[in-house]
């Protein structure tokens, strides 16, 4: 039994919810919608968990080998416009719902802690009912600095009041696993979500969770 903690700081793509599919819809759409190639799947989710902007920038790359003459704006707006009307679609990963219920009965803080924008990640846990069981969300365009930068966990710590050792932090990818250490909180990684470009294998962390409700047995 674990009495340390007194928070669970969650990531959203990858960690809690499978936006992958909906995701490379959306880009698809976007490229096609400017005339470029459409990219495979997993290429597509080699791009996933570094923000809305990263993913569309390399996938416009990948799509035209890094030749094309495109207002970047253009580009962004044109896939949030899509992505809004099927982000909610997104399901949570097995034993999510069930784990954050049993979280929230035993008096654990939750916070969301995302890079995603906050017009797709709120559409997301509101459609789904997710959006109760946190204590506090806060979305890639709400930070001054994104993970890996720590500024995010930093923040949110300081408006839930609870000292380092009292925090854990849960994601599938580097960012958030360099985010946690250089915030000084413990780390848990899943199996599963978009672990890209570096392996998160190669990295220290203080729980490898086989499945997301062994987070009840770390705190309980």
């Amino acid at each position: 039994m674990n009495n340390t903690f007194k928070a669970i700081f969650l990531d959203l793509d990858g960690t809690m919810f499978d936006t992958a599919p909906e995701l490379i819809r959306s880009i698809n759409e976007m490229l096609t919608r400017f005339d470029f190639e459409m990219l495979p799947f997993a290429t597509i989710r080699n791009f996933i968990g570094k923000g809305v902007d990263h993913l569309i920038q390399r996938s416009i790359e990948s799509s035209t080998n890094q030749k094309y003459d495109l207002d970047f704006n253009l580009a962004k707006e044109t896939f949030n416009d899509i992505y809004q009307k099927i982000s909610y679609q997104s399901k949570p990963y097995e034993h999510v719902e069930e784990t954050l219920r049993f979280l929230k009965g035993n008096d654990m803080k939750l916070a969301c802690v995302t890079n995603k924008p906050s017009m797709h990640t709120h559409e997301i846990l509101e459609k789904s009912a997710f959006f109760n069981f946190f204590n506090f969300v806060i979305c890639g365009d709400e930070m001054t600095f994104r993970k890996p930068h720590p500024y995010s966990l930093e923040l949110v710590r300081s408006k839930l009041m609870i000292k380092k050792e009292e925090v854990l932090m849960v994601g599938d990818s580097v960012n958030d696993i360099q985010a946690a250490i250089r915030a000084g909180v413990k780390i848990a990684t899943v199996p599963y979500g978009y672990q890209h470009e570096e392996a998160i294998d190669h990295f220290q962390v203080d729980y490898k969770l086989n499945n997301f409700s062994e987070l009840k047995h770390i705190i309980h």
